[in-house]
């Protein structure tokens, strides 16, 4: 009678380099302004604002106009000098967790199965 024998395997060890997406976010930094939006818009608006009423009426509107058009040209500087990046948070297989950080839209999504090529999450 011949007893069967279990091959013994060694347990497979949970990857590090392999998991599921738990979090994609994006993270948006100012960059400081130049000062030239603030500027250019307090220009634009001192003009626009000169065109209204006369005499005290038209310096007031010229203060007004230049102040508002300061305000509005560092705003949108501000909004056009933004840093955007993409936070992608990983649990491993091995029950850690990584974070991975791209300056273009990495192309994954939460849930997905992805695992690490040359330092860059891949999906699959």
């Amino acid at each position: 009678m011949q007893q069967a024998q279990a091959e013994e395997r060694p347990a497979a060890r949970p990857s590090h380099t392999a998991g599921h997406v738990t979090g994609v976010q994006v993270v948006e930094a100012e960059k400081p302004t130049s000062g030239l939006g603030a500027v250019g818009g307090a220009v634009v608006g001192g003009l626009l604002g000169n065109q209204i009423g006369s005499g005290n009426g038209r310096i007031l509107g010229t203060v007004a106009g230049a102040a508002a058009g300061g305000f509005g040209g560092n705003y949108a500087e501000k909004k056009l000098n933004t840093n955007k990046s993409y936070r992608v948070s990983v649990k491993m297989d091995d029950g850690t967790r990584r974070t991975f950080t791209y300056q273009n839209p990495p192309g994954v999504e939460v849930g997905q199965r992805v695992h690490l090529e040359r330092g860059v999450l891949v999906t699959g």
